[in-house]
């Protein structure tokens, strides 16, 4: 999965943050981890937004990121599962210029199918769970790995 996502959402904001709050160097260590696990539940849940979303609260068509043909989680996870007809639609769709309200139609219905949906969730809260465990172990307070816990919480398990 690209990291770049993690860097600039959530790994790089947070070590300046922490170099802004004068936190030494060697005591935010765990920070590059942390950020790496929780930018990629991250994107994985803004994957999954992307696509079922409530347009009212994310601001945007919940078929933007088909029809800008985005490679997403969720379209990875489709064609990771997909038979090799709706493989070929999938490829077809994502290889062509056609973008027409049949067509995405079409690709979400074989997300549906596939439950890609389900598996981009569980994912995203895996990588959540990974950031989770790091917070755990990283020498901070106890107040720092309350509002971090709640921070990769609502990362994951937002609705905008």
């Amino acid at each position: 999965m690209e990291e770049k996502t993690s860097n600039y959402t959530i790994k790089n904001p947070l070590q300046a943050g922490a170099a802004l709050g004068g936190v030494k160097e060697k005591d935010r260590s765990w920070i590059n981890e942390f950020g790496k696990q929780l930018g990629i539940g991250f994107q994985v849940a803004d994957d999954i937004l992307g696509v079922y979303g409530d347009p009212k609260v994310t601001g945007k068509s919940a078929d933007s990121d088909i029809y800008s043909g985005k490679a997403t989680f969720l379209m990875l996870a489709a064609l990771e599962s997909a038979d090799a007809k709706d493989r070929k639609i999938l490829t077809g769709f994502y290889a062509g210029n056609e973008r027409s309200q049949e067509k995405i139609n079409e690709i979400k219905e074989i997300f549906n199918k596939y439950h890609v949906r389900e598996s981009a969730m569980v994912t995203a809260n895996e990588y959540k769970d990974r950031a989770l465990a790091i917070i755990a172990k990283a020498k901070i307070s106890g107040v720092a790995k309350e509002e971090l816990s709640i921070f990769s919480k609502f990362v994951v398990e937002r609705n905008k």
